[in-house]
């Protein structure tokens, strides 16, 4: 049986949010359910201080299956296009509900970061990157745009100029260019990533919830 493609556990009263496909942590169909199931029946109503969202291994994630995605797109005499813009409907819900958890939500990103990725991540109130980490909104060279907030949280974090550049453009910035630029808020060295992320989250806490 293959393992879920997302995960939700704990340590002490911190949630983790674990991307658990690895070496890439894929964001595929299976990944979106997952999100969708999370977010909607486990996450409302629990206790915790906070959530920490990372990646299994070394990455935080790759981003989508960009094959399965625009294949979907792609597909002509069938409803799969209307199916695929229905799911990324439900995908932009998804991460807005996360958004709109009432404890803090922060996300440690390791290794790369891409496309729905660094929305997943800039959906989260607070982000740590490790110094490995390399964060990137790659849709437009596959000719696609960000479909799930990218192109308004991106903007509120970098400044409509900058967020242009880098969707329009889809170069990726090493951790530290991220962390200037506003995309990320701290970075850390990998080995002190999920350490420096809970301590994050109980000070987040103690302030009232969020950044």
């Amino acid at each position: 049986m293959r393992e879920a493609p997302l995960t939700l556990e704990t340590t002490g009263d911190i949630l983790h949010l674990v991307l658990n496909d690895p070496p890439r942590n894929t964001m595929n169909r299976r990944f979106f359910d997952a999100l969708g199931r999370i977010v909607s029946s486990e996450l409302p109503g629990i206790e915790a201080d906070g959530m920490v969202v990372h990646g299994r291994d070394r990455h935080f994630s790759s981003g989508a299956d960009l094959e399965e995605l625009t294949t979907g797109l792609r597909q002509t005499g069938t409803t799969a296009p209307t199916e695929a813009m229905e799911a990324l409907r439900r995908s932009t819900m998804d991460m807005q509900a996360l958004s709109a958890l009432p404890f803090p939500v922060v996300a440690a990103v390791s290794g790369c970061c891409f496309g729905s990725a660094l929305e997943l991540a800039m959906a989260c109130h607070y982000r740590i990157a490790a110094s490995n980490a390399v964060l990137a909104s790659p849709e437009s060279t596959f000719g696609l745009m960000p479909g799930c907030g990218q192109t308004v949280r991106l903007p509120r974090a970098v400044g409509v100029g900058p967020a242009i550049e880098l969707i329009l453009s889809g170069r990726s910035l090493p951790a530290e260019q991220a962390r200037q630029l506003g995309m990320v808020d701290r970075v850390v060295d990998k080995a002190d990533l999920l350490r420096v992320a809970e301590d994050r989250v109980r000070a987040l806490n103690r302030v009232g919830g969020r950044r």
